[in-house]
């Protein structure tokens, strides 16, 4: 089948991070065609070799070579060129690219160029997830070049023919400001494959424990380890109730962030430090959570600009959040209906807030069931679909 919308990112498609998944569920809400769709990007799939995702049915190309660490970090740089090189080559006949907004201004600019030239009709969407700062990141010098790109498009970039999706208000009003057709599109699910009220009381463990998760690739910008110090201050009588699973960190990460020795020795006993999982065994602890963990510094500009992917991910899988109100946070949770809400993000808070979800457990079923309900009503594929379509005269 001809291909007819391209998604072009660095993202690890299909769901090797953040930026895959919204852009798979992201495109899902401009055609039921998935056939007429290709997503290239830098994910684990054979390089230069499309594949057909079972999981969301969508064509997936990698043009990251992944078979040595040498070959990954060279594939770092130099992955941005071969993405436009390829749309040079292959895009003349599309009616839709979906850039991300991680490439160079130069970049866009010469692929403006081509498409004025050899596809005037074709519609340029670029969107934008985050506005990065360096002391997000460890590895500073290895992100350097994307943490340029991403501010230098927010700020410089002209071309207002071109469509902005962009994922959180704070971002949709820079735009706006600028003169830019925007559409602020949060970090969405399909509703369909949700996990059901139902289907999570069904997968529970019934043993009087009350169990807490935090899965992701380790982030500073998380505050990982205040959630942790903040643990570790409970009461032994609230410690001795719970079980947390924290996923994708290892003790070694932990340590080097400045987290105490002595905090793991005291909740030794009810916090399992997992590493990093598949997908699959990351599924099954989400399945048996209760509650979900996160905490982020709210005067920070990435904790404005961004929406957080695992707030969503939660929601889908019937998992009541524990989080401060970052981005637009506000908008979809209710302290006490479908959240349990940390006031500012310091340990004690977190520790307080930690408790109330506790006390509260009587009342997780009416909390679940609210769970689900914002996810399909204001966080879902079927929701955002009709507004995307309009938005870029589908």
């Amino acid at each position: 089948m001809k291909k007819t919308i391209f998604v072009c990112s660095t993202a690890k498609f299909p769901d090797g991070d953040a930026g895959s998944i919204y852009y798979c569920n992201l495109v899902k809400c401009m055609t039921n065609d998935l056939g007429c769709i290709l997503m290239i990007g830098a994910g684990n799939t054979d390089y230069s070799q499309v594949i057909k995702d079972k999981k969301t049915g969508l064509d997936i190309l990698s043009l990251r070579k992944h078979s040595n660490y040498i070959s990954r970090v060279i594939s770092h740089f130099t992955i941005k060129r071969k993405i436009v090189n390829f749309i040079f080559k292959h895009c003349a006949g599309i009616e839709l690219l979906l850039m991300d907004g991680t490439f160079s201004l130069r970049n866009y600019k010469r692929v403006s160029r081509f498409f004025k030239k050899h596809n005037p009709n074709a519609k340029i969407v670029i969107g934008i997830l985050e506005r990065y700062q360096k002391e997000e990141f460890d590895n500073r010098l290895l992100m350097s070049n994307m943490i340029r790109n991403n501010n230098n498009f927010i700020d410089k970039f002209n071309e207002k023919k071109c469509y902005i999706v962009c994922i959180s208000s704070y971002l949709e009003e820079l735009f706006v400001k600028r003169g830019f057709r925007c559409l602020r599109v949060p970090f969405i699910f399909d509703a369909t494959q949700s996990v059901s009220y139902e289907e999570k009381c069904n997968n529970l463990i019934n043993d009087g424990k009350v169990r807490f998760i935090y899965a992701g690739a380790p982030s500073k910008k998380d505050l990982i380890v205040d959630i942790i110090n903040g643990l570790s201050l409970l009461p032994d009588s609230y410690l001795n109730k719970i079980e947390i699973y924290l996923i994708g960190v290892t003790e070694n990460w932990l340590f080097k962030h400045n987290l105490n020795k002595a905090v793991l020795t005291k909740l030794s006993n009810c916090l399992k430090i997992l590493g990093r999982l598949p997908h699959t065994d990351v599924e099954k602890y989400y399945m048996i959570s209760d509650y979900s963990l996160l905490a982020r510094d709210e005067s920070k500009c990435f904790a404005k600009a961004g929406f957080p992917t695992k707030i969503s991910e939660s929601l889908f899988y019937c998992i009541v959040p524990i989080t401060n109100l970052t981005s637009d946070l506000h908008l979809y949770l209710e302290d006490g209906v479908n959240s349990v809400i940390i006031k500012g993000h310091s340990p004690e808070n977190i520790s307080l807030a930690v408790m109330n979800a506790v006390d509260c457990y009587s009342n997780i079923k009416k909390m679940r069931i609210s769970v689900n309900e914002v996810l399909n009503q204001e966080l879902s594929i079927q929701k955002f679909s009709s507004k995307v379509k309009e938005f870029l005269k589908l």
